[in-house]
Order: structure tokens, then sequence, then C-alpha cells
């Protein structure tokens, strides 16, 4: 997806949306010497009043976060930035991903609702439409799930950055207020890290860039956890990323660091280690600052620290049927693409030697010969993970004992044992007005 939104961003079919992202009045010295005053600067004149009464009295639920939650945002976040008066684009996901529900397609990056999406319709919220910066108030008003695939607290590189620069947490969060108008019993889901962790992970070898890395993915979640609570958030559920030693993505790492004579891989396997560690103790401290100005306002789960937990508890579940639970290996072991301009498949042959997104370069080229000048284009892509390149018919059946979707993503049977963790919470954080 990110390489996707470069090549995008160098053809002449779509133009960047560049706004500010720092509110009026405020500078990093007065915010640290401050926390205060994060936030008191956005706009929220255009804010809506869409509060209803949920279940254990919470009156709106939102979500932030990344492509743990993330259903239709980030299709969502590229149609209303990219899409113009010449070209509607169109990208979805499918295979492994997505799902579908009262004859409608949603993209996640699960094969089932993800667990902030089930925890809306437990609180009696309903399914989560997709906001972000962009979005304008329609006949159904502002969505209220601001999660993005692929999203970091940090701010990333071009050419990544073009797009999910908008989607930063600290950007969501401002979204989310400048949109709703915030009442004492509104709920926020708050989940970020794990691209972070990528990245930082991706940095191996650069000392600096992980340094400058870290501290802006740390700034930028305190940040956005003031921006919440000094505009009147007083219940947030935050989730921390998970080890790195437990998604598929790094794996053969640690298989290889066992290896005696494989010093690099044990080098390389420390610094995972290290670095998740270092990110994780920097985020404790920023909720132990919050803390002090906002003392229980916010319920941790620390899926840092309960990994092993949730992994227990799904193999608890899927012996139930007399299975055996499969963690080491991810259920999809590929992607493909289809693309259609105005409706007709284009012809393209995906090359399994390099990424899926390099792929789409030579899709753009192809098609640019084709769009039609004064006329209004198409242009769907769709996505899928896919298991041996080939169509099982009964996807869920087949990957219900699978842990992850892909090298990272959990299955929908992992988001409900999740939903009912956060449930928990949600709970916790109720008490406060039952009492």
């Amino acid at each position: 997806m990110k390489k996707l939104l470069a090549i995008l961003a160098a053809t002449a079919l779509i133009t960047p949306v560049v706004t500010s992202v720092v509110s009026c009045g405020e500078t990093e010295e007065s915010m640290r010497n401050n926390p205060l005053l994060i936030g008191k600067g956005i706009d929220k004149s255009k804010a809506i009043d869409d509060s209803q009464p949920g279940k254990y009295g919470f009156t709106n639920f939102y979500i932030v976060g990344d492509s743990l939650s993330d259903t239709d945002g980030i299709s969502n976040l590229i149609k209303t930035k990219f899409a113009n008066s010449l070209v509607d684009l169109n990208v979805s996901l499918s295979g492994a991903y997505g799902y579908e529900k009262n004859n409608t397609h949603y993209s996640a990056f699960s094969n089932g609702m993800t667990a902030g999406t089930i925890l809306s319709e437990k609180l009696g919220f309903g399914e989560m439409k997709p906001s972000n910066f962009l979005s304008k108030k329609e006949e159904s008003n502002y969505g209220k799930n601001y999660s993005v695939g692929g999203a970091t607290a940090a701010k990333l590189d071009l050419p990544t950055g073009i797009l999910l620069n908008d989607a930063t947490i600290d950007r969501q969060t401002e979204a989310l207020i400048s949109q709703h108008k915030i009442n004492n019993n509104d709920l926020v889901f708050f989940e970020i890290g794990g691209n972070d962790l990528f990245s930082l992970i991706g940095f191996y070898g650069n000392e600096a860039k992980q340094t400058e890395f870290m501290k802006d993915s740390v700034d930028r979640v305190r940040t956005a956890l003031f921006n919440l609570l000094n505009n009147g958030i007083k219940n947030i559920i935050f989730m921390t990323p998970p080890r790195m030693d437990f998604p598929p993505r790094y794996r053969h790492v640690f298989e290889d660091a066992k290896k005696p004579e494989n010093l690099e891989a044990q080098k390389k396997a420390d610094f995972i280690i290290n670095i998740c560690n270092e990110y994780y103790s920097k985020i404790m401290n920023v909720l132990n600052e919050v803390e002090l100005y906002y003392p229980d306002s916010i319920q941790l789960y620390d899926l840092f620290k309960k990994t092993d937990e949730l992994e227990k508890q799904f193999k608890d579940l899927v012996a139930l049927d007399g299975s055996e639970a499969i963690i080491n290996e991810a259920y999809s072991n590929g992607q493909s693409i289809e693309v259609n301009l105005n409706n007709e498949k284009v012809k393209f042959n995906t090359n399994p030697n390099v990424d899926l997104l390099q792929n789409i370069s030579g899709v753009i080229n192809e098609f640019k010969g084709d769009i039609v000048f004064g006329a209004k284009n198409t242009l769907d892509i769709t996505i899928s993970a896919t298991r041996n390149h080939t169509t099982i018919s009964d996807r869920d059946k087949a990957m219900k004992n699978y842990f992850f979707t892909d090298f990272v993503h959990p299955t929908k049977e992992v988001h409900r044992l999740v939903s009912d963790i956060l449930l928990g919470y949600a709970k916790e954080l109720s008490k406060k007005w039952e009492n």
C-alpha cells in the first residue's frame, strides 16, 4: 500500500492536499511545560453532536489506530485524498482480507470484524463508519473510526508519508475532536505502535534514525492522548502493540538465532527485543505522565506483556473443537491484485519476485494512455491476501485454527477474543458513574 501511494503521487492523476497539523497557538516548548495546553487550539466549529445512549452508560464510541482496527479506513483515506475530477479511485481488500455483512463488503486486514468494531456493537453503537481529517459531514454524519491501515504514531519519510502522514495518531485525534462534540461518557479505543516498531526494526544499523523516529513516535502518542483528554474525553482504552518476536513477520530471525553459528541472526534478534522494550518503556512513561493529570481515565490493555496470555486463550478456544492452533504460520502466504479501469479488467501479470505494490507501478503506466479526458474515469484496485494463489471456497472454515491472517494481522477469532477483553475494560471505566 505504501509504494502504491508513492506511485499515484508521481502521476498527474492526483492532487495531494496539504494541511496544517499543528494547532494554532501551541509550540513544542509550551506543550512540554504545560501539557494541559495540548489540543486546545483544535478548531471545533464544525463539530456535531451525534451522541446516543449506549450500554453501560456510554454516549459515544470512537477508534483511533492502525490496521488492527481499520475497517474501510485506508480505502476511505485514499479516496478522499486522491480521487479528483478525472479519476475516481477505489481500493478494496479481499481474499483472506475483508468480510461480507448485510450484502455489503467491508475491507479489513482480517477475515472478519476487528476487535474495535465488535466492541462497538457490544456497546450498542452498531458498525463503525470510517472518517478522517478530509471527511465532510453528510446525511449520515461523520464516521467514528479514524484508524488507518499502515498508520504510525510518527511521521514517515516520503514517499510513504504522502498519504500516511495524514493519519498519524495525533492527526487522527485532531480529526475526531474537530468533527464530534464530546460528552463526559464518550469512550475511545486507542491502539497504535505496531507499524512504528516495524519502522524502528527497519532502521537496524542506523542508530540516529532510530532515535529520531522513536522520539517523534512517542511525542505524538503523548500529544494524541492529551488532545483527547484536554478536550473532554474521560474514558480511553489504550492497547499497546504486541511483542515483535511473536508475529510470523520476524519468526525466521528468531529461528535462525537459535543456531549457535548464526551470530548475525542472534544480533538481529537481540536488537528487535531491545528496540521493542525501549519503545514500550517510553510509552509507559507517557501513560504515567498522563495519569498524573487525568487519573483513572485510561484502562490499559497491555498486549505487549499479555501476548502469551492471548496466545493461550486462542489455543484453548481451538482445542474445544479437538483441533490444534496454528500460531507460527500465517494462513495467507501471498497476495494478488486485480485492476479494473472503467469497469474493464486491465490485463496484468503479477511478478511474484517483487513486492505486490511495485507491480502496481506497471499498471499505472499501462492505463495512463487509456484515460478518457473530459469524462469521469473509475480505477478499481482489489488487493487480496491469498494462500498458494488458490481460492478456497470455505475460507473461514479453513482459517479458524489460524491465529494470523497474514504475517502480522490476526484472524477474526482472535479479534473476538480481544473484543471480550476490551469490553471488560469498558465496564471498568463505566463504574465511575455507576457508583
